[in-house]
């Protein structure tokens, strides 16, 4: 009906194929809207590609209720212009959603290294605590090691009287 849309001679063809064009596309739309958007099953809208470049300016240049009406229906029409786009676009979403996917997983990894590098601090400063003690402690016995041998020292120094 496009070929015959556009190859009419007078108003009346022209007119006659126009409706039945738009009858196609309704048609069209309502067949893919009934095929392949299930509630709860499938996505929620769904593309009708049209093979040819012309008709799909057509469309979108001269049918604006066909447009309209795919929107309402939830069909995308696409060109093969047109869905190189969209399926580059649906590209570059699904690699963000990957990298979103990959962040969140990266961040609840860091989350638990924190946690542990949480928990080595407050054991490294135990540790150092202890061995404060420990060195103070030693400290300490050096004072008393030295008080000892000054002692000994001060003993074996004294004369003892015969």
């Amino acid at each position: 009906n496009y070929q015959n849309m556009i190859n009419s001679v007078t108003d009346e063809e022209s007119l006659q194929y126009k409706k039945a064009f738009k009858n196609d596309m309704k048609k069209h739309i309502n067949d893919i809207s009934e095929k392949y958007i299930i509630q709860g099953e499938t996505a929620l809208q769904a593309m009708m590609f049209i093979p040819s470049e012309s008709i799909f300016a057509e469309i979108y240049a001269n049918h604006e209720e066909i447009v309209n009406y795919s929107y309402e229906k939830k069909i995308w029409i696409a060109s093969p212009t047109t869905l190189m786009a969209i399926l580059s676009l649906l590209m570059v979403v699904l690699r963000e959603v990957k990298q979103n996917e990959n962040s969140l997983q990266m961040q609840k990894e860091l989350g638990k290294l924190k946690v542990e590098f949480e928990r080595f601090e407050t054991r490294w400063k135990k540790v150092r605590a202890d061995f404060g003690k420990i060195e103070k402690d030693m400290s300490d016995v050096d004072k008393t090691t030295s008080k000892i041998v000054n002692r000994f020292t001060a003993i074996s120094d004294v004369e003892l009287i015969d």
